[in-house]
């Protein structure tokens, strides 16, 4: 890189991840911006520059926040989790999604993403330009004195219960993930339709399925 950019590199601390373990570095499409130095967002393969910074020490602030997922936690009024620290310029730092970034939060924007861009790349009409914007994705939503575990697509967001004695964060497992965002799709290539429950629940777990080579 040249010496006046900032390059955060991507190096996944485990090998090539299995579809339900994403690595902990920065993901495409996350939000990058840096102290004094404007903003940007990842790429695909989630690399990030800064071309307008002088030479100096510098905070980057880096959020699971991008052009097709926006995590936040708790509800839709909540926070997005965000990996800040300082950096020195120039130079080239990883960003690590650990502490105060959870798993749940890391797991899910990554296949969020992924689901985006896998049904994206097959279908690019009109009636999927509503998942061309910044989607909602909540995680550790409260349980409540029911101890539910559930995951769910609303209409406008898709949300994941907090973990409980009862069972991990659906945010953590990928085709969880996928399957949610599978009723976004159906929703909008079947609007103005409703579907019947069946139909939508298994057109979900087919783009679940086809999207990990999994039936």
């Amino acid at each position: 890189p040249h010496e006046d950019r900032l390059v955060p590199a991507v190096r996944p601390r485990h090998g090539r991840p299995r579809p339900d373990h994403p690595p902990g570095d920065p993901e495409r499409g996350a939000d990058v911006p840096a102290s004094a130095g404007g903003g940007g967002e990842a790429d695909a393969e989630g690399n990030f520059a800064f071309d307008t910074l002088s030479p100096g020490t510098y905070t980057l602030h880096a959020a699971l926040r991008g052009k097709y997922i926006r995590v936040v936690t708790g509800s839709r009024t909540g926070e997005t989790p965000a990996s800040s620290r300082r950096v020195a310029v120039p130079g080239e730092e990883p960003v690590i999604w650990t502490d105060p970034v959870s798993e749940a939060a890391r797991d899910a924007y990554f296949h969020a993403n992924v689901a985006h861009d896998e049904v994206r790349a097959r279908d690019d009409g009109p009636a999927l330009d509503p998942l061309d914007r910044p989607v909602d994705l909540v995680i550790d939503v409260p349980i409540g004195s029911l101890n539910r575990c559930n995951a769910w697509w609303d209409g406008e967001a898709l949300g994941f219960h907090q973990a409980s004695t009862w069972c991990p964060s659906f945010a953590r497992i990928a085709g969880v993930v996928y399957h949610e965002y599978g009723h976004a799709v159906v929703q909008f290539l079947t609007s103005p339709f409703t579907p019947p429950d069946y139909l939508n629940e298994g057109w979900s777990d087919y783009f679940a399925a086809a999207i990990m080579n999994d039936p």
